[in-house]
């Protein structure tokens, strides 16, 4: 029988794909796209980054866009390609896991 992740695969990265591990990676690019969430709101455009070498995006709400743009050093998405950034799932109070980015240390220059 597949797991649920299986069944039901997602094109796009959730907390639980990045388990407890904290990851480095580079930006790649960053565009808008088309989600569907749910009855509710049955599709909206988001601001989804993927990162080099990953097969799926990773959806941004506000607080991560802001995350990124302290992280990166650049308040415009577009400067963001080449940036290497750490990625992580962090808990949050109401129950539910949230994707975080963080800067590198001494890491202010985007990759070449």
């Amino acid at each position: 029988m597949p797991t649920y992740d299986e069944a039901y695969p997602s094109r796009f990265v959730k907390p639980a794909d990045l388990g407890d591990k904290r990851r480095i990676i580079t930006i790649e690019i960053v565009y808008r796209e088309l989600v569907y969430r749910s009855q509710k709101e049955p599709e909206a455009v988001v601001w989804v980054l993927y990162p080099a070498g990953w097969p799926k995006g990773i959806p941004l709400c506000k607080t991560s866009f802001l995350q990124l743009a302290e992280a990166t050093g650049c308040a415009n998405s577009d400067d963001w390609a080449g940036h290497k950034v750490i990625v992580l799932a962090e808990h949050q109070r109401n129950g539910k896991s949230g994707i975080r980015f963080h800067a590198v240390p001494g890491n202010t220059k985007p990759a070449e």
